[in-house]
This record gives C-alpha cells, sequence and structure tokens, in this order.
C-alpha cells in the first residue's frame, strides 16, 4: 500500500465517523519527495475511496508560496498531472508548515467542545501534559491568519498535537494509521461526558420548514438555546448553517423569523430555535448543513455545566462569509 493509498483508507475512516468529522469538513494530507498530496476544497473526507480527492502539489512550490505571504491560493503549485479540477484545501499551508510526513485536521467533537470553553485550555494542559507534545492555538480565520499562527506556535514549540480554539484538532505523525491512532487518543483524552438532551413531542413547520428532531434538545434547553444563539462556535457553522442559531420570538412564524435573520445578515438559516417547542431546519438545507448541524448537537452534549461557551470573535462571520474560499466551499455543498 502506497503511503497516498494508505491516507485514502485513513481518510474515508475518519470522514465517515461524524464524531470526528462532519461532511465536508476537516483535510488530511501526506508528503513525500517533493510532493504534498492534500484533500481539495469542498469534498468529503469519507468518499475518499470513492473517488479522487486529493490534489497533488510541489512541497518545494508550496513552501516558497508561504515565504512570500502567498497562502490562499496554491494551484500554481499543482504537481503536472494533478487534477485541475480539484482546488487545494484552504488549509494547505497549514498541512505544509508542519514537519510531519502525514497530518489530519479533524473537527472532533471533544476537541470542538474544549475548544470552545473558556477555560478549554487548561483542561486540555490537565489531560494531555506529560503524555504528548501539544499546543493551544488561539482562534484566527481558516487560511493566512491560522497559517501564520501556527507557525509562530511551530517556531516555539515541538507539537504533534495542536488543538485550535472554535475550530478544531491537528494532528501530524510519519504515516496516515500513526496520526490516526493519535487523533483517537488525543479524542479519549479530552472525553467529557454525554448528557442526554430533552427531547419534544412532534410539532409542524411550514412550506421552508421541518422539524429537525435531533436538534430539538438546543430548544429545549434554555441554556442552551442562549449559548448557540449568542454566537456561531465553529468557521462551519457560518459557512454551512449561517451563523449563530436563530430564535422564533414570541408569536413570529418561521418564515418571518428567517426573513428577518436574512435581511440582516444576508443568509437564509439553515436552522431556527423555537424555545420549549423545538428545532426547524430549512427543508432545501444541504447535506453539509445536516453534517454540522448533527455535530453542533454532539458539541452540545459536552458542553460543562459548569463552563464558559466562548463563541466566534467579533467580525468573524463577516471575514468568514466574504472570503471566496469559504464561498467556494458552499458552492460545492450546494452543488452536491
Amino acid at each position: 500500500m502506497t503511503a497516498l493509498d494508505e491516507l485514502a483508507a485513513v481518510s474515508a475512516r475518519i470522514g465517515a465517523d461524524p464524531l470526528l468529522v462532519q461532511g465536508p469538513g476537516g483535510n488530511s494530507s501526506v508528503k513525500f519527495g517533493d510532493e504534498l498530496w492534500v484533500k481539495a476544497s469542498g469534498v468529503w473526507l469519507a468518499q475518499a475511496l470513492e473517488r479522487p480527492i486529493f490534489t497533488g502539489l510541489s512541497l518545494a512550490a508550496v513552501h516558497a508560496a508561504v515565504a512570500r505571504g502567498e497562502v490562499e491560493d496554491f494551484t500554481a503549485a499543482r504537481l503536472p498531472g494533478s487534477d485541475a479540477a480539484l482546488r487545494p484545501s484552504i488549509e494547505t499551508a497549514l498541512h505544509a508548515l508542519l514537519p510531519h510526513a502525514a497530518v489530519l485536521h479533524a473537527h472532533a467533537v471533544n476537541a470542538m467542545a474544549v475548544s470552545v470553553l473558556a477555560d478549554g485550555a487548561a483542561r486540555a494542559a490537565k489531560a494531555l501534559d506529560g503524555h504528548l507534545r501539544w499546543a493551544w492555538v488561539p482562534y484566527h480565520r481558516p487560511g493566512a491568519p491560522l497559517a501564520a499562527a501556527i507557525a509562530q506556535v511551530l517556531a516555539d514549540t515541538l507539537a504533534d498535537v495542536l488543538l485550535l480554539a472554535n475550530h478544531g484538532i491537528v494532528v501530524g505523525a510519519d504515516t496516515p494509521q500513526a496520526a490516526e491512532a493519535l487523533l483517537r487518543d488525543v479524542e479519549a483524552r479530552l472525553a467529557l461526558p454525554v448528557a442526554t438532551l430533552p427531547e419534544a413531542p412532534a410539532g409542524a413547520g411550514d412550506a421552508d420548514h421541518e422539524r429537525h428532531v435531533a436538534a430539538d434538545g438546543l430548544a429545549l434547553d434554555a441554556r442552551l438555546t442562549a449559548i448557540f444563539a449568542a454566537a456561531p462556535l465553529f468557521p462551519d457553522q457560518v459557512v454551512f448553517v449561517g451563523g449563530a442559531v436563530p430564535v422564533l420570538q414570541p408569536g413570529e412564524a418561521l418564515v418571518t423569523c428567517a426573513a428577518r435573520v436574512h435581511a440582516a445578515t444576508g443568509v437564509l438559516p439553515a436552522l431556527i430555535l423555537a424555545p420549549g417547542v423545538g428545532a426547524f431546519a430549512r427543508r432545501n438545507r444541504t447535506p453539509s448543513a445536516d453534517a454540522v448541524i448533527a455535530g453542533l448537537v454532539e458539541v452540545a452534549r459536552r458542553l460543562p455545566l459548569d463552563a464558559t461557551v466562548t463563541g466566534l470573535p467579533d467580525g468573524a462571520v463577516d471575514a468568514l462569509l466574504n472570503w471566496d474560499a469559504e464561498a467556494w466551499r458552499l458552492q460545492q455543498a450546494q452543488a452536491r
């Protein structure tokens, strides 16, 4: 089995586990010689054994582009014969910067839950110190800002594990299988108690919205409603769900709520919470939206009652929605 075959097998395995990756989220790579093979933007890791999802790049060309500060578009570094229809991941610079031969970036739910806690770094230190080489990376927009932050961290610290605030986890190892084992090890060490969320009896939607029973707990637990309505927690929540989850006002119709949010943000929300009633999802939402919503529910089940949750900082939503790279991912999701 070649290194690329091994990467495909590992990618498909973690991509099929919704507790590790949701929909088009996450990415993976392997390096050998001057070649960097990285997941393409907008595709699903789960499809790695079904279709080509990796694009080949010259590692030297990628490093040269990073040195010039050009980290948003690596198509010029594409290897001859690599599929021109596949756009390199928006996190390509991250994969190139890590010295490891194999790198996995996952949205693993325990790491994600820890990453949004105000005391997340302290909790991670308690679980990981003395066991693994790791570092905490404050939130930065994916792409250039995150790559620059990671470069700074790696200049100061030898790390095989990076916990990205309000984002997820990155692990590096000598082989894809070793990286997968490390990812699962970190998830086990960070594991939080899993709560059972309340459920509601069936309720009616409207022409544009249907009940999303799996997300009912977000609407039936006042604490969770407040958390998810206050601010989005992760970049993919912004891209595929629309941002903070809007809350239905007393006497307000679902269609009116959706129109209100659209007028204020320019985005139609994929999910609406009706406090004490349940959750409602837009009928024409994408599979990517459903996958991300499912991930949010799993994160919600792991948020400690005594912890303070921190959403994305001011300006982060606009930075994501006005970024061409994320617009491309959303376009790919809508075409799926």
